[in-house]
């Protein structure tokens, strides 16, 4: 007989990166989260993590939140208690990513969770990635890059919109030049600009042919958005803009991206998730999962995501590098995660 559960822990455990990484919203060094541990009788412990954008408060509230969901599952099955995520009402999205990653995670392999979260097709066995480059001064830019390419990558990104106008063109100039020209080239501005700004800045950039630009104004600016996109010589993406279903469905309808880069852990239950990419795919627009830089459990179930999703593109996961103590995260071998046997 299968175990059934006899032990949850939750407690706050915040990640720590590296080295700061800057962007256009300040600089990324440590960020707040809840870990989720749930001990089954036979052994088996199933690990979930909510990542989270707000700090050691926000923590307090969801482990509070994830207390009341789970006291009543010691003695359960993990199955009986996973059919039942759907009725967690009141619980935020990173909550219920853990409750999801923790329950699957204790009964199913990482390359078992793929076909668990299928949608119907064979899951990708190789899921590709891109590399983030985490230099900010131009010849620092141009050797990390080279040396990215040099290793495999297929797919880099670039942090824009903490400099002027010049200073962001030389950043994205080394870039473009250390990765050559069949590089893919992506760019991320986290909503640094006003909508004057932003066409400024797309065309200025459009000669280095980046393959899409996200965020280039505020999540709230819809409407200059899809104006922008309209406009733009440069494929457009939402990120900041699609941190629920609800913007995800805003967006679409407006037609404001070309592509979707979708943070996992802030949409919810695996669900959840497959519901608003099969949405997107509806609208004939591009889906990009994203890591929060998630701990080793939350970036392999979005990986187990997107292989079972059949999401072809570089997604932004290979993140697990960053991290002071990435355990036993994925690594990417030539921009190509394998999900193992």
């Amino acid at each position: 007989m299968d175990g059934v559960i006899e032990r949850i822990e939750i407690v706050a455990r915040s990640r720590r990166l590296r080295q700061p990484i800057r962007t256009a919203e300040g600089k990324l060094r440590v960020l707040a989260g809840v870990e989720l541990r749930c001990h089954a009788t036979d052994g088996r412990v199933g690990l979930g993590e909510a990542p989270l954008l707000a700090g050691p408060d926000a923590a307090e509230r969801l482990i509070a939140a994830l207390e009341l969901v789970t006291e009543d599952w010691i003695g359960r099955s993990p199955d009986s208690a996973r059919r039942e995520l759907a009725a967690a009402a009141g619980i935020e999205a990173p909550g219920a990513w853990a409750l999801d990653t923790a329950l699957t995670s204790l009964v199913a392999s990482r390359r078992e969770m793929a076909g668990w979260f299928a949608a119907g097709d064979e899951p990708l066995g190789v899921v590709r990635t891109n590399a983030l480059i985490t230099e900010e001064h131009p010849a620092a830019i141009e050797k990390l890059a080279a040396e990215m390419v040099a290793a495999g990558e297929h797919t880099l990104k670039l942090k824009v919109g903490f400099g002027t106008l010049p200073q962001d063109l030389d950043r994205v100039a080394a870039a473009r030049a250390g990765a050559g020209s069949r590089t893919a080239l992506r760019l991320d501005a986290n909503q640094a600009w006003d909508e004057a700004e932003a066409r400024r800045r797309l065309q200025a950039f459009a000669p280095f042919a980046p393959e899409y630009l996200e965020q280039p104004v505020a999540a709230t600016a819809l409407a200059a958005l899809a104006r922008l996109r309209r406009f733009s010589p440069i494929p457009l993406a939402a990120d900041e803009a699609v941190r629920n279903g609800e913007s995800v469905e805003r967006v679409l309808a407006a037609e404001a991206a070309d592509v979707l880069v979708l943070k996992v852990p802030l949409l919810g239950t695996s669900g959840t998730v497959r519901r608003l990419v099969e949405r997107a795919r509806g609208h004939g627009t591009r889906v990009v999962l994203s890591s929060l830089y998630d701990g080793a459990t939350s970036l392999w179930a979005t990986v187990a995501l997107a292989a079972g999703l059949r999401l072809e593109e570089a997604h932004g996961l290979a993140t697990g590098a960053l991290l002071e103590e990435p355990g036993d995260a994925p690594v990417p071998h030539r921009g190509r995660i394998e999900l193992p046997r």
